[in-house]
């Protein structure tokens, strides 16, 4: 998937939000590696989530990705962002940009809390906590089929080892453990290509995990 540089404005996000969902609201923009986030603060306090695609969108991923979110609604007693439909009933919208390039619009509920990477302390609870959900999550997703899944992307740990093509990038006594680790991989490769296998989350990181309260169970 390559990416355009043509960026959003907060302005034009406004307008954006205002023509599809005719919601008004104060907007700020937020970090993300795809698409352009913003959050939504409307003069009722309510609070919306954003996205506006690069040009270089694809339709089926944009599908893909609302399909999972209602999965895990339906599937999972973890909070996961809504889909908001548009005016027009829509789960998401195309739109053309003041650069002529079409995009992709879509608006979820937003989820108060804080990222996991400014939490301190991290306690041992909010560990126990996070690991428990993480198998609560993907066990909602064992049910859950779709062909683009099946899409070929560098975090796939089975088809990890073009990595084996970067060896030249480390100094000689790193490349030395990660040979280890390929040729360790390379061996059990056949026993890993056995197990059954399923959608993942597969980047639960500090800058993707929400904090709100701890759950006791």
């Amino acid at each position: 998937m390559s990416f355009d540089k043509s960026k959003i404005s907060i302005k034009e996000a406004a307008k954006i939000l205002k023509s599809i969902y005719n919601i008004d609201g104060e907007i700020s923009m937020l970090n993300g590696e795809i698409d352009f986030n913003f959050k939504v603060l409307t003069n009722n306090s309510k609070k919306y989530l954003l996205k506006i695609s690069r040009s270089s969108f694809e339709q089926e991923y944009i599908n893909y990705q609302i399909l999972l979110l209602e999965h895990l609604n339906k599937n999972s007693k973890i909070e996961i962002p809504k889909i908001v439909f548009s005016t027009e009933n829509k789960k998401s919208s195309i739109i053309q940009d003041s650069y002529g390039n079409n995009r992709s619009v879509r608006l979820m509920s937003w989820i108060d809390g804080r990222l996991w990477s400014t939490v301190n302390p991290i306690t041992k609870s909010l560990r126990y906590e996070l690991g428990y959900l993480c198998s609560k999550l993907t066990k909602s997703l064992l049910g859950f089929k779709h062909g683009y899944a099946e899409r070929a992307i560098e975090w796939d740990v089975a088809r990890s080892l073009w990595v084996e093509r970067y060896l030249d990038k480390f100094d000689p006594e790193k490349i030395k453990i990660l040979k280890k680790f390929i040729k360790n991989f390379k061996d059990n490769l056949h026993l890993y290509q056995k197990l059954e296998k399923s959608i993942i989350h597969n980047d639960i990181n500090d800058n993707n995990i929400i904090v709100l309260s701890l759950i006791h169970i």
